[in-house]
C-alpha cells in the first residue's frame, strides 16, 4: 500500500494524531502533521510532505511528547489528554504561511531591482515613508 493512502486511512482514524511512517531509512509526515513539524523542528516542506532520517526519531518523539501533541508511530500511539494537537497546528500554518508570503514579497522585490535599478530607490523610499 501507498504511504499517502495508508496516511489518509489512519488519519481518518487519528485525525488530531501526527502520523509518522516509514519509508526505508526515512520517516514521513504528510499534510497538516507536516506542517507541525516544520514549526517545531524546522524541516522543510516538500509536496505537502516532511522526511526525516530515522537517525532523528527520538528527537522527533521527545519534542512531540514535550508539546503534548498524540502521535502515532509504527506500533506506538500516545495519547494525551491535553492533546495540542489543534493548537500547534494554527501556529503552525500561521507560521507558514507568513513566511511563505515573505519569501514572495522579496522575489517580487528583488525582480523590480533586477529589470529596473531605479526601483531601488523607490522602494527604499517607500520603505523609508512607511
Amino acid at each position: 500500500m501507498k504511504l499517502l493512502k495508508q496516511y489518509k486511512i489512519l488519519k481518518e482514524k487519528y485525525s488530531q494524531n501526527i502520523i509518522l511512517l516509514k519509508s526505508g531509512t526515512f520517516y514521513v509526515a504528510y499534510e497538516n502533521d507536516a506542517y507541525i513539524l516544520n514549526y517545531l523542528l524546522q524541516y522543510q516542506i516538500n509536496d505537502s510532505k516532511i522526511g526525516f532520517p530515522k537517525s532523528a526519531i527520538d528527537k522527533v518523539l521527545e519534542v512531540l511528547k514535550e508539546n503534548n501533541i498524540n502521535f502515532l508511530f509504527e506500533d506506538v500511539k500516545i495519547e494525551y489528554d491535553n492533546n495540542n494537537y489543534n493548537n500547534i497546528l494554527y501556529l503552525a500554518k500561521k507560521k507558514y504561511y507568513q513566511e511563505l508570503n515573505e519569501k514572495i514579497l522579496l522575489e517580487q522585490i528583488s525582480f523590480l531591482i533586477k529589470n529596473n535599478p531605479e526601483n531601488l530607490s523607490k522602494i527604499r523610499s517607500f520603505i523609508d515613508e512607511f
